[in-house]
């Protein structure tokens, strides 16, 4: 009888302990999601950044452009983009040449061979 109760509190203390580790894992899991939202939420907040940035720089760059009176004033104005767009920024600056009816690249930035 003694050893029927004593095998009873055993399984009881078993069962408490493994609760407990269950809860502890449970809470490591939480902390580790918590964690892993926390920096794909950083990630998410700086291409946010970067992509209001370029946009700024295009919303610039295309008020400039259309104030452009001549084919001079485009490439100068294509040249500052050049120069102030960020490197991982690349384009062309496409105009319609009205002659042959074609567009034809004016510019281009940050691109590399294999964009080309």
């Amino acid at each position: 009888m003694w050893f029927i109760a004593w095998l009873r509190r055993i399984t009881l203390l078993k069962r408490r302990i493994f609760n407990q580790i269950d809860e502890i894992g449970d809470m490591a899991q939480a902390i580790r999601i918590f964690r892993e939202n926390g920096l794909a939420r950083q990630q998410l907040e700086r291409e946010r950044d970067a992509n209001w940035a370029i946009r700024e720089l295009l919303a610039r760059m295309t008020q400039r452009l259309q104030g452009c009176e001549t084919f001079a004033d485009v490439i100068n104005v294509a040249e500052l983009l050049r120069r102030t767009s960020p490197r991982a920024f690349a384009g062309r600056l496409y105009i319609l040449d009205r002659e042959p009816w074609q567009m034809r690249c004016v510019a281009q930035w940050a691109v590399t061979e294999g964009q080309r």
